[in-house]
């Protein structure tokens, strides 16, 4: 999942990892908002947030690729946006 999204073009992309297991890693404590993110059936899992809003969590690299153009559409489109980079390999 890393990879896809260090494959993409996406500027001013923040990505923050939130290790599985740990009760309150360091993270939560930057950004509190991670404290409810959870691992899906121990699976990689993706939030996609934009402006203090996160979509579902996603596991699969295509889902996640989905949910990142969506987000990124322009307003009021009900297109979704192709993402630089991504080559459809995932």
């Amino acid at each position: 999942m890393l990879a896809a999204l260090y494959d993409l073009y996406i500027p001013n992309k923040v990505v923050l990892f939130r290790p599985e297991g740990e009760a309150n890693p360091p993270i939560t404590r930057l950004a509190e908002f991670t404290a409810s993110q959870t691992v899906i059936k121990g699976q990689a899992t993706a939030y996609v947030c934009q402006n203090y809003a996160c979509r579902a969590p996603v596991t699969e690299i295509g889902e996640m690729i989905r949910s990142i153009e969506t987000a990124i559409a322009p307003s009021g489109s009900d297109e979704a946006k192709r993402l630089p980079g991504f080559s459809g390999k995932y």
